[in-house]
Order: C-alpha cells, then structure tokens, then sequence
C-alpha cells in the first residue's frame, strides 16, 4: 500500500468521526429504561430500614414499649409494601406503554443508522470528486517515478560492470513510466508550467524531439519571456534537424541574445550555426565568451576549446586556400593545411564492426536503400551522437572507425565524454530519431583504450515496439 493510498484512508477516518462524533458522545451518555423506577424503589429501601434502626433504638432506650414497637413497625411495612405496590402499577401501566416507544425507538435507530451511512457516503464521495478537479494526484505519481529514476542512477553509478548491464533495463522502464506520467499530468494539468517544462526537457533528454518542440511551445504561449525554455526550444529543433542551426534556431538565439547576452546555451548554438556557415572568427568569439562564463575547467570547456581550434584551422585553410590563387602556398599555410588534418584524424577513435544477428534475412523484408546509422553517444548524459557515420542496408555488414572527424559539431565530439554507449540502427524511414518499428543494437560503458584499440562488434537483432 502506497504512502498516498495510507494518507487517504487516515485523513478520510478522521473526516468521518468529526461528523460523527458528537452523535457518539449523545449515545454513550444516554440512560438506560426504568432508571426512575430503580432509583425509587432503591430509595423506599433504605428509608425503611433507617425508620427500623430508629424504632429499635427507641425500644432499646425505653422510649417506647413492645406494643408501640410492634405496631409502628408494622406501620412502616405496610408504607413499604404500599409504595412498592405502586412502583408495580406505575411498571405495568407502562409495560404497554414502553413496549410502543421500544418499537418506536427501534425504527427511529434504523433511519439514523441509514441516514448516517447516507452522510458517511456523501462525505467520502464528496471528499473524491473534490480531490479529482483539486487535487493533485498525477504531480505525485511523477514524483514518485522521479524518485525512482534517481535512485535507479545513484546504484547505477556505485554498481560493477555486471550489474549496470541489469540496471540499465530498469532505467529505460523507469523512463518509459515517467514519460507516462508526464504525459497523463500535461493532459490533467495542462497549465501547469513546471509539468509541461519537466515533459519536455525528459523528452529531449530521451530524444523525441517531436514532443519536446510541442511541450516548449505550449509554455512559451502561456508565459512568452521563458529565456530560458526558448533556449531549449532552439536546441530541440537543432537536434531535431540533424544538428543543423535552422533559421528558426539563429531567429531564437539572436532574440535571447538580445535579452541574455550571456546565456551560454544561446551562446553555444550561435558558434555551432556561425561555424557550420563558415563564420570561424565568430564562431571563435561566441565560444571564448561561453569559456569565459563557464570557466576554463568546465564540464564544457574541452569540447569548446576543441571546437576553438578547429576553427582556427579552418581560418587558416580558407586564408592559404585565397593565398594560392595569386602566389604559392607558403611554409606557414601549409603547416596550418597539416594542422586541420591532423585534428581531423587525431583525438579518440572507436573501431567497430556492423552485421545482422544470426538467423535474420539480409534484407529483413526492408529494400536495401534503407539508413543504418553508426554513432558513438555519451554512456550519462544528453544522447547526442558525438560520432556518426551513415551507411546503407546493402553494406552490412561492415567495419567504421567513429573519430572526431565524424562529428556533428565542433563541441560535441568524442572528447566530451569518457566512457560511449556503441549504437548501429536501421531506420526504414531515414530518421536520425529512433521510432517504432526500427532494427538496432546497442553496446556499453565501453571506455577507449588508447594503447591497444579495440574494435567493437554489433549485431542487429532487436526490433523496436
């Protein structure tokens, strides 16, 4: 039984006995039949032998003599026997009596009883559908599969190898049922800011792009100065356009920009979008700025400063490259040419080999033209390829070296991470997002063992619910 199940229960008893509890005290204090005709013939008792201790005492002191003692007794206990035989007449004149408000109190003990059960209902009932339209029942259950997702990451991390295997399958069920959750308190609580952020930020984080834009544009309708959900709005779509800065992405980090020069997210994507445009010396700008912000020790300043000198080769390339269409190249050109070279095959590399599992048909019943996707992606964190390379169905199986080459951007690359999650996925759609209905394989923590490199093997034999 759930804490919230034992707090509704607890709360609804006590609910109940505030109703409830004056009507119990009236019954526990109410007298029970004939107590007057007790107390009277109790009381005519008592007074006949107090009169009879008197007489004897008289007697004994000579006050009186044996025939007035005779018959003033005899007086007290035809007294006593008179008024016991009125105590009688009055018990049957009322026997009849009693026997109707008996009847009568019984019924009138069935209609309470009926009538309070009645209230009872109505109180819990009530109670119920105040708690559906007021309530907050589907808030908790996220927080309850938060919890469990939390907890399910701190063992992750304690684990050994051998256990993180099994771990890992409970955290993608854990997922899957906050994203249930998520879904279903959006649905009841469709104004609720911090539902609908958490939504798509668990979203994006679990790669469904799609959802994560839906969410982020269902907040900024509601509240238009989130910088920070633009932010993520624009990462979202970045994402979700294969890594490429669409205008939608430079129109919303120029205006956040505008509001939050030093957002470093909006920072970021402005490098990405200046560099994938050719825009090095921009590029450079936006990162050192974010460096600057960040700290030279951040989580972010490798890839960054991997990014920087990237850029500063190509600038270098670009400069030898106009250079040459009026003179030679010269000595100091041509080192930067062999240095865009070198960081393009330097840095991590991860070898590994692609095929079917045993006993699937080549083809799979898909046509040979379909996408297989072979990328490197951090073991915690974003699921960001930071290396990928794009095959086809025909040219299983095969063997990749995944570099730094293969990025999608400067920044996010095989440097920005110690330990890779291997994943090879065919998608009959051509989708960089995983969907139903798609064949892959995935392999990890694996680490890159710089000494003696070690090619990885995949076999595609799982398919997608």
């Amino acid at each position: 039984m759930s804490i919230f199940t034992i707090g509704v229960v607890f709360l609804s008893i006590l609910a109940l006995l505030f109703v409830f509890w004056p009507l119990i005290t009236v019954y526990l204090r109410r007298s029970p039949f004939h107590s007057d005709d007790d107390l009277r013939q109790s009381t005519n008792v008592a007074l006949y032998r107090d009169h009879l201790s008197e007489l004897d005492a008289s007697l004994t002191l000579g006050g009186i003599n044996n025939e007035e003692y005779r018959a003033l007794n005899a007086e007290l206990e035809r007294n006593l026997l008179s008024d016991s035989l009125s105590s009688e007449k009055h018990t049957a004149s009322s026997i009849s009596t009693e026997k109707v408000t008996t009847e009568q109190a019984l019924a009138g003990s069935r209609k309470a009883t009926i009538f309070f059960a009645l209230l009872a209902l109505i109180v819990l009932v009530g109670a119920a559908l105040l708690y559906d339209a007021l309530g907050a029942h589907s808030s908790w259950q996220v927080k309850q599969a938060l919890d469990e997702r939390y907890a399910l990451e701190r063992e992750y991390v304690s684990a050994d190898t051998s256990q993180q295997a099994l771990l890992q399958n409970k955290m993608v069920l854990a997922n899957q049922l906050l994203m249930t959750r998520l879904i279903e308190a959006a649905k009841n609580e469709p104004d609720n800011l911090q539902v609908l952020s958490l939504l798509g930020r668990t979203a994006a984080g679990m790669g469904d792009y799609v959802l994560a834009i839906e969410q982020f544009r269902a907040l900024l309708t509601q509240e238009s100065d989130l910088v920070e959900i633009r932010a993520e709005l624009a990462q979202a779509l970045f994402l979700q356009n294969n890594n490429s800065a669409v205008p939608e992405v430079n129109t919303l980090v120029a205006d956040i920009l505008n509001v939050e020069p030093e957002n470093a997210l909006a920072l970021s994507l402005s490098g990405i979008s200046a560099f994938q445009s050719a825009n090095y010396a921009e590029a450079i700008v936006f990162w050192e700025k974010m460096i600057a912000i960040e700290g030279a020790n951040s989580p972010n300043a490798i890839a960054l400063q991997q990014g920087i000198r990237t850029a500063k080769a190509r600038i270098g390339i670009a400069t030898s490259a106009t250079t040459e269409t009026s003179t030679k190249v010269s000595s100091d050109d041509l080192e930067n040419t062999n240095s865009a070279q070198q960081l393009s095959t330097d840095g991590p590399r991860l070898s590994v080999t692609v095929a079917l599992g045993e006993g699937l048909e080549p083809s799979l019943g898909l046509p040979l033209t379909s996408t297989v996707f072979v990328y490197a992606r951090a073991w915690q964190g974003a699921k960001i390829p930071l290396s990928i390379a794009r095959f086809t169905l025909a040219d299983l199986p095969l063997s990749v070296t995944l570099t730094n080459a293969m990025s999608m951007a400067p920044e996010m690359n095989l440097g920005a991470a110690t330990q890779f999650e291997l994943v090879a996925r065919i998608s009959p759609t051509g989708s960089p997002i995983a969907q139903a209905g798609d064949w892959e394989a995935t392999l990890g923590p694996i680490a890159i063992d710089s000494v003696e490199p070690v090619s990885h093997s995949l076999l595609i034999d799982s398919q997608r619910p």
